[in-house]
């Protein structure tokens, strides 16, 4: 006699709620949801086999939201990277880093079932033109990540650095990406109503008339096609968590900043 179960991905299960007794399968982390009746997405069970993939450095348990969607919390420069660090290992040597990123440490997501690192703060200042900028992160594969992008290590981990993206597309008409739906919902005045974290612009180099800090995003724009996309400038004072702009509208050299993004192998 053969017995099915109900069986899905992961956000498949964290979406049901079944009768007291029942049991889901996960097959995306191979393990089994037993149900009360009551409890969304029931209860996992794991054995020794069960699989649980590497969350890396740092906390293991998501403080908010899921696998999808969620805040592991923060963690220190000495437990993942310092600047300097991260610099040598990707190959930076152009550009200057910025005066607080020495102290500064990573903030830990989830994302579209990815384990992402980000700087809590900007690491390294343009240098000679916002597109010279740009042309030096290409040139060392770390704008897109994929595989062309060098891997950096730390212990028994690998990351893949990259950008943020910042837009609705590439190229990008208005704002999306990782920074709506992440960075706003680390931040005080997170629109999402989330709330995971409230850092204010301080904390997270927004906003920071003295430095003219904006981080710059993986898109170009899509009426100025030879400018990448830029979110969280100094224009828009005091809301600049929500400037939209383009290296090209901004000029100068003080706008463009490097805020890596690394991506767990896993």
């Amino acid at each position: 006699m053969r017995t099915r179960f109900l069986r899905g991905t992961t956000a498949e299960n964290n979406s049901l709620t079944l009768p007291a007794g029942e049991i889901a399968i996960d097959t995306e982390r191979k393990a089994v949801r037993l149900h009360d009746g009551t409890t969304p997405d029931g209860f996992e069970c794991v054995g020794t086999k069960a699989y649980a993939p590497p969350v890396g450095p740092g906390p293991e348990v998501l403080q908010a939201g899921d696998t999808q969607l969620g805040y592991y919390g923060e963690l220190s420069n000495t437990e993942l990277f310092t600047p300097s660090q991260l610099r040598s290992q990707v190959g930076l040597s152009a550009g200057q880093s910025t005066p607080g990123s020495v102290a500064t440490g990573w903030l830990k997501f989830a994302y579209q079932g990815k384990i992402l690192f980000v700087s809590k703060q900007v690491l390294n200042r343009s240098w000679s033109g916002n597109n010279i900028f740009r042309a030096n992160l290409e040139a060392l594969n770390i704008v897109y990540g994929g595989q062309s992008a060098p891997l950096v290590t730390k212990d028994t981990f690998q990351f893949i650095p990259r950008l943020l993206t910042g837009g609705d597309a590439d190229p990008a008409s208005t704002s999306g990406g990782e920074w709506n739906d992440l960075i706003y919902r680390v931040h005080v005045d997170d629109p999402t109503g989330s709330n995971w974290a409230g850092y204010t612009n301080q904390d997270l180099d927004i906003n920071i008339p003295d430095g003219d800090v904006a981080t710059s995003c993986q898109e170009y724009h899509a009426t100025s096609t030879a400018s990448h996309v830029l979110r969280g400038g100094y224009r828009d004072s005091p809301n600049s968590i929500f400037t939209f702009e383009t290296s090209q509208s901004l000029g100068g050299n003080h706008y463009a900043y490097w805020r890596p993004v690394l991506e767990l192998v896993q």
